[in-house]
């Protein structure tokens, strides 16, 4: 195998452009295929799943560059021919090897030998890298290491610096000839470049791509958003569903067909944006879109549901009943439909007894004031 290398050194500016990951700034739920929705756990709150995702990733598995890189090789195993790449696997992944042209979603941590602190982390960044696989976005070293991954799959990698940074390195932050210790997760891929490439058409080009074309970076979006919301980063799968809403509203379509087909996959957002912002306790913007969402179907019963619990979050008793009422009548056994109607009544109890507290200590304020006027 040919070797690759700097021959000349490379600056922090050039580095920045070229090889150093960038975070995808883009804020960031489309509708899961089972029908679990109502399911009350989907409602736990945005600290609880902030707290989830922070234990999941605790430093049990991905420790820093503690050991020197001798001790990793003898338990490592070889990526190329050369050896001059290798992998240690600690956690397997599922399905197949992540192809070319996929867009992919990854954690990494970038350590020099006895470093204890990355000198480049997502995961401090508290953003997920996402890249078209292929396009030789990556160091070459890192990019082959990709190459043997699986979704989900958690793996480190000792990369030699042939396939790094040379033997230049990028003074100060790299050194000369210096090995490169990278640990990588693969959150997820998708058999699909139409994203990526939408991000580079500018707006007034965009609404005249096909409807096809549209609906693919929708499918591509809306995958993205979905795996940022069950991993509890519910701001920036807002971000990801609205951007995909907004794009199926802009698209010209050419027949009866292709405006149902955009009704289906809007539905689907906006009820996704719906229970996105009830989990982050934002119930008047829940509000917004489980109206959009029963403009297209009236008796859904997820837009319903969304709604009564939106206006049950702000004591809009009285709206909230009649929706919560709707969604019954649509699921009668529903669990968590039933559970909100229970909190509803127990609310509007709390409240009728508040009031009555309230109209008695108002009514013996007011005698005592007569009787201090007589």
């Amino acid at each position: 195998m040919e070797k690759l290398f700097l021959d000349k050194e490379i600056t922090i500016d050039e580095l920045c452009k070229g090889v150093e990951f960038q975070v995808d700034n883009d804020e960031v739920f489309s509708e899961s295929e089972n029908e679990s929705y109502f399911d009350s756990d989907t409602f736990k709150t945005f600290k609880d799943e902030i707290t989830d995702l922070e234990n999941e990733y605790k430093p049990k598995l991905f420790s820093g560059a503690y050991e020197p890189f001798s001790v990793y090789k003898e338990r490592m195993e070889p990526v190329t021919s050369d050896k001059k790449i290798l992998k240690e696997v600690m956690k397997r992944g599922s399905g197949i090897l992540i192809p070319d042209k996929s867009v992919v979603m990854m954690h990494y941590d970038a350590y020099l030998e006895n470093q204890e602190e990355p000198f480049d982390s997502t995961r401090l960044r508290k953003r997920p890298y996402k890249f078209l696989f292929g396009d030789n976005n990556l160091l070459p070293g890192l990019e082959l290491s990709i190459k043997t991954m699986k979704k989900d799959e958690m793996s480190r990698f000792l990369v030699s610096p042939d396939y790094a940074y040379g033997t230049m390195g990028c003074p100060p932050r790299i050194p000369p000839s210096a090995e490169i210790l990278y640990e990588v997760e693969v959150l997820n891929f998708y058999d699909s470049k139409d994203a990526i490439e939408f991000e580079d058409i500018a707006p007034e080009e965009r609404k005249k791509m096909s409807f096809e074309k549209v609906v693919a970076v929708y499918r591509c979006e809306h995958n993205m958003a979905n795996d940022l919301f069950r991993k509890g980063l519910c701001k920036q799968a807002i971000a990801r569903y609205r951007k995909a809403a907004n794009m199926l509203q802009d698209v010209n379509v050419a027949n009866e067909e292709e405006d149902e087909k955009r009704n289906v996959y809007l539905l689907k957002l906006y009820l996704n944006l719906t229970q996105s912002y009830i989990t982050i306790q934002t119930p008047n913007k829940a509000i917004i879109y489980a109206d959009l969402a029963l403009r297209i179907q009236p008796k859904n019963p997820k837009g319903l549901y969304g709604k009564g619990y939106a206006l049950l979050m702000i004591s809009d008793y009285e709206r909230a009943k009649h929706y919560l009422s709707l969604a019954k009548e649509e699921k009668p056994f529903d669990k968590s439909i039933n559970e909100a109607i229970t909190k509803l009544k127990q609310k509007q109890k709390q409240h009728y007894e508040w009031e009555k507290r309230y109209s008695k200590y108002a009514l013996a304020c007011s005698q005592r004031s007569d009787a201090a006027n007589k």
